[in-house]
């Protein structure tokens, strides 16, 4: 039989490390003895934090992993002191994006969201600025204006904390922010936060 015939299941495996020499080969090796196929891969290494980052796309012929997949990968995990997760490659990530004046980040993603190019649930935008509210609400998103000043900075965080947790974003997408979180809102949410400028 071809592989055309095949059903293929994909997921998403997904991870950090501290870096070290032998993680891809020992990550590729894990997914290859369980029937796994790499279909994209992406990873860095982020000198600053010497930390390693990956994210690959793999698929298999069962809905379901391998069943010795999960235990085989957590002790290469632990092995690394990996922080990691697997899940399927439709599930879309609930998404909060945060924006200030500048829009072309914001246009961006809103396209590849409506256009179903990004696997994403929005589940609101904040901004500093008001002047996005007729473009996210057009889309039949939820639009938060939190203005933020020198004065009002930590009540500012706060909200958003709360807006966070309401929607139960699992991302939050700094589309042109220009506003620096503390190193509270930072920490809190580490591992969480994607800050794109281009």
């Amino acid at each position: 039989m071809t592989m055309d015939h095949i059903s293929s299941h994909k997921f998403i495996v997904r991870g950090s490390c501290p870096d070290q020499a032998g993680i891809v080969s020992r990550i590729t090796t894990c997914l290859y003895e369980n029937g796994l196929n790499i279909e994209e891969a992406a990873q860095f290494n982020d000198q600053p934090s010497g930390y390693f980052f990956f994210r690959i796309v793999c698929s298999c012929t069962s809905p379901t992993l391998c069943p010795n997949f999960r235990p085989d990968f957590e002790r290469v995990a632990t092995s690394l002191a990996m922080d990691w997760g697997i899940y399927p490659l439709e599930q879309k990530t609930r998404t909060l994006l945060m924006v200030s004046k500048s829009d072309h980040c914001l246009n961006d993603i809103l396209y590849r969201w409506q256009n179903k190019l990004l696997p994403i649930d929005i589940t609101a935008v904040i901004s500093n600025h008001d002047t996005h509210r007729a473009q996210v609400e057009a889309k039949g998103l939820p639009f938060l204006y939190l203005p933020v000043s020198a004065e009002n900075r930590a009540a500012q965080e706060l909200a958003i904390q709360k807006v966070i947790a309401d929607t139960a974003s699992e991302l939050i997408v700094l589309a042109r922010y220009m506003q620096v979180l503390s190193d509270d809102m930072s920490r809190m949410y580490h591992g969480r936060i994607i800050n794109i400028h281009h």
